[in-house]
């Protein structure tokens, strides 16, 4: 498949975009399915046969990176692959870097030039059983450290980064999620352990106590995340 050269050359121009949009209610993703299945490849729409908001963000967000890709290269209906560890990609588009997260009322998509990871979360009820056992043993007893009031918001903090690296990484919160250290040093966001990537992180919270973690190559982020709406993409004709 040919793309414009002068399409080509924008998006590489072009910095990092970071997206959030909170996910529609069953009945209204289902009420504009047919506008919606024309943005996938017609063998990959059984996407669309969805029973939960699990199953409408994850067909939703997929359906979000394609329009956006069209936008940028004016192609429909390209073909959604994954990685053997489940990270998906386009295959026509190996430069049309993204990742996906979704958490209870949210979908947060990062485009990029190369590799890069994302997760979203609304802000969680710090666990000790679960920090002591899914985090490494410095991020547990820093948290363990913090006033009361504290440790929800920094939980979810620490919980979102460690995610954005392991997307970023496409190995998952499987291998290792305790091997390494998420370091919060005033504005600045380090990692350390054993075998860790060179990586720059970005952290937002945005209204609504969510929270946005990034993790890429580069430490040009963008300064604030596009909150798109699901109702306006409908109205104004996008879908």
């Amino acid at each position: 498949m040919v793309f414009s050269f002068w399409k080509l050359l924008i998006f590489f121009l072009r910095s990092m975009q970071i997206y959030l949009l909170k996910i529609p209610t069953l009945d209204d993703f289902l009420d504009n399915l047919e506008r919606m299945k024309v943005f996938i490849h017609e063998s990959q729409h059984s996407i669309f046969d969805v029973k939960n908001k699990g199953q409408v963000a994850s067909a939703l967000a997929k359906v979000v990176v394609q329009y956006l890709a069209e936008k940028e290269f004016g192609q429909k209906a390209l073909l959604f692959s994954s990685t053997a560890n489940g990270k998906p990609f386009i295959e026509s588009l190996p430069d049309f870097c993204f990742n996906i997260s979704h958490s209870k009322d949210f979908i947060a998509i990062a485009i990029d030039r190369k590799a890069v990871g994302i997760d979203v979360e609304t802000l969680r009820d710090y666990k000790p059983l679960v920090a002591k056992r899914f985090f490494h043993e410095n991020e547990y007893c820093f948290l363990e450290s913090l006033s009361h009031e504290k440790q929800d918001v920094f939980f979810t903090q620490i919980w979102t980064l460690k995610e954005s690296y392991v997307k970023f990484t496409g190995l998952g919160i499987a291998n290792n999620f305790s091997n390494f250290s998420i370091i919060l040093d005033s504005d600045e966001v380090k990692i350390e352990g054993k075998k860790h990537l060179s990586v720059y992180f970005k952290h937002y919270v945005l209204s609504d106590s969510v929270f946005v973690s990034v993790c890429a190559t580069s430490s040009s982020f963008p300064s604030e995340v596009i909150e798109l709406s699901f109702p306006s993409l409908i109205i104004d004709g996008d879908f």
